[in-house]
């Protein structure tokens, strides 16, 4: 009879198998196999909190009195040290300006003090703490990451997180080889599914819908593009463009343009994705037959950690890249309308002070804005005169929406104004500027959603305003076809 095996051997098997385990996920999140796998929801968040509480206590576990008072305490004062300087840098350099839960500080530094743990106190460990260890490890690290990501929305998905090709998106090649091909013809209506009732099933990362005439609507088309700084010398990222199923038929209309500015830290297609802008301009062409607008995703602020509030000054020309580089390009080379009541700024934090500002100081060009959770003017954590304006104080003054609303009228200005429930304090700003709007002739409309400072509420708003958007810049046009 062959030996029962001990205790040390099946922890041993174990640490295999959990090996085996997280390479596997790992090989198959790289291989893009869980692209869809959504971050907040419960059924991941609560199985790694509940990972984390059981395992990092028998990680950590040692009979050793000096593991206790000294080992874990060091360790554990290490991890406040570096978390608590993470936190100043990023105050005190003007990355992050907004306030943010505390519990952020103790999920990053339970992550910390558990990797390190398990890597001080692996020799004396015995072969079952070495199992919890490697669980623990993992878990604790997924664990902060996805509570703190669950906070702002910031990747609805691990395809998002691991920066997967979205549905429909395509290579810059690929969009200039289109362009120069003839435009397709509009589908015929579906026979087989003309039942359906207009199924607009699928989201950025989903299928093909039907709209309510019956025809299969594919996805429309995303690409990352370079928009050249030809006029401001800006040095920008490349720029997200959305372009609907309707762009690319015979039967092209004349669609509206909507330019997104998502803030700052951001990538350029933040908004794209973790504001759903994507999702929802997707979902809008399956139910109206392809059309939606142009969307895109310039860069405004130069880097993922730059803010230039969008103004010229001595960190770039970012206004005159965004009022007319980015407008001359999408007029230019995608052929779209220069119309200036068929364009609209749609901006979230500091994109919304954008949003506003551009449209108060370029009302000609951009006479529709939305301002999500937008600050009262354009402004850094530090020395805002001096590092946007050069030291200029009447410049400076001229970008004070306060100061623009009180010296000009904007009869022909429309302007949608909003925050979420649990940030009070842009809810007051987007309240107050509404007025201001409203008292200098604009037509305003200001909204309180759900959530807080945070994508989730960027994608709430968007979803709610795509429609009355699309309504007011179609001008009764591509609609009325449908």
């Amino acid at each position: 009879m062959a030996p029962r095996p001990s205790l040390t051997d099946l922890a041993r098997w174990g640490q295999v198998t959990a090996v085996a385990v997280v390479a596997g996920l790992v090989l198959l999140a790289v291989g893009g196999h869980l692209d869809r796998l959504t971050l907040d929801t419960p059924a991941i968040v609560w199985p790694l909190v509940l990972g984390t509480v059981v395992l990092v206590p028998v990680a950590l576990a040692r009979r050793s009195a000096i593991w206790w008072l000294r080992t874990l305490p060091l360790i554990a004062s290490s991890a406040a040290v570096v978390v608590g300087s993470i936190a100043w840098y990023v105050r005190a350099s003007g990355t992050i300006t907004d306030a943010y839960p505390p519990s952020f500080l103790l999920w990053f530094a339970m992550a910390i003090v558990t990797v390190a743990g398990v890597v001080v106190g692996w020799r004396r460990a015995g072969p079952g703490q070495r199992l919890a260890g490697l669980l623990a490890a993992p878990v604790a690290v997924a664990t902060a990451f996805v509570l703190i990501n669950a906070h702002y929305g910031y990747w609805p998905t691990l395809g998002d997180l691991l920066g997967h090709p979205l549905t429909g998106q395509i290579s810059a090649d690929t969009l200039h080889r289109e362009m120069s091909q003839p435009l397709r013809p509009r589908p015929a209506p579906d026979d087989a599914h003309a039942g359906r009732n207009g199924d607009a099933r699928g989201d950025a990362r989903g299928e093909s819908a039907l709209s309510p005439v019956g025809r299969r609507v594919p996805p429309g088309q995303f690409v990352m593009v370079p928009i050249p700084g030809t006029m401001s010398g800006f040095h920008a990222r490349d720029a997200g463009v959305y372009l609907p199923p309707a762009y690319f038929t015979t039967a092209r209309p004349e669609l509206p343009v909507l330019v997104f500015l998502a803030g700052t830290p951001s990538n350029t297609n933040t908004l794209a994705v973790a504001g759903g802008a994507l999702a929802t301009a997707n979902r809008f062409a399956a139910t109206h037959d392809g059309l939606a607008p142009i969307m895109i995703f310039p860069d405004e602020n130069g880097s993922l950690t730059g803010d230039t509030e969008c103004v010229n000054g001595p960190r770039g020309q970012a206004e005159t890249y965004l009022t007319v580089d980015v407008r001359d390009w999408v007029t230019q080379y995608l052929h779209a309308t220069s119309d200036p009541r068929r364009w609209a700024l749609v901006g979230f934090s500091e994109g919304g002070t954008c949003a506003l500002d551009l449209s108060l100081r370029h009302a000609g060009e951009f006479p529709t804005f939305v301002d999500l959770a937008g600050d009262s003017m354009p402004n850094l954590a530090h020395d805002t005169l001096g590092a946007l304006y050069g030291g200029d104080g009447p410049l400076d003054l001229h970008h004070q929406p306060l100061w623009i609303m009180t010296h000009y009228r904007y009869p022909g200005t429309v302007g949608w104004f909003g925050a979420g429930h649990h940030d009070p304090f842009h809810l007051e700003i987007a309240k107050a500027q509404a007025r201001l709007g409203a008292e200098a002739g604009m037509q305003t409309t200001w909204f309180e959603g759900p959530y807080g400072h945070d994508f989730k509420f960027c994608t709430y708003a968007i979803r709610l305003l795509f429609p009355q958007l699309f309504a007011h810049l179609d001008l009764g046009g591509s609609a009325a076809a449908i």
